[in-house]
């Protein structure tokens, strides 16, 4: 199991179809890619008219210069992302984090294949 850091950014966009907005996810995962930006992880769901976006770079410094170039205003946070060899392993580190400690403010679990996996987790603010 490995444990490192990592800069995560959430921010929220339109949740419009077609050319109605200046920016939707569409547009924006497509100049996302033209832009070189390259993602470890990206999670969103959606609220009301809105997405809410999550997600953690290779290259944190390229992916804030993206998104302040593209007048999205995000937030930037510092996380924890757990690797396993077993996906159970990297949940059974969640369960413990979640029965400890009640700091946690969002989770992405992942599937990197179906044996292995593992999660970033991003605290509230002190």
């Amino acid at each position: 199991m490995t444990y490192d850091a990592v800069v995560t950014f959430s921010f929220s966009i339109p949740r419009q179809f077609g050319g109605k907005a200046q920016i939707n996810l569409a547009k924006l995962l497509g100049k996302m890619e033209e832009a070189g930006v390259c993602l470890l992880s990206i999670s969103g769901f959606a609220s009301g008219r809105r997405f809410k976006i999550f997600c953690t770079s290779k290259n944190p410094a390229k992916l804030e210069a993206f998104l302040k170039s593209a007048k999205v205003q995000a937030r930037k946070t510092e996380a924890l992302r757990i690797s396993a060899a077993k996906q159970l392993e990297a949940v059974a580190v969640l369960h413990k984090l979640a029965l400890g400690y009640d700091g946690i403010e969002a989770f992405d679990v992942f599937g990197i294949s179906s044996k292995s996996g593992g999660f970033v987790c991003s605290e509230k603010p002190g």
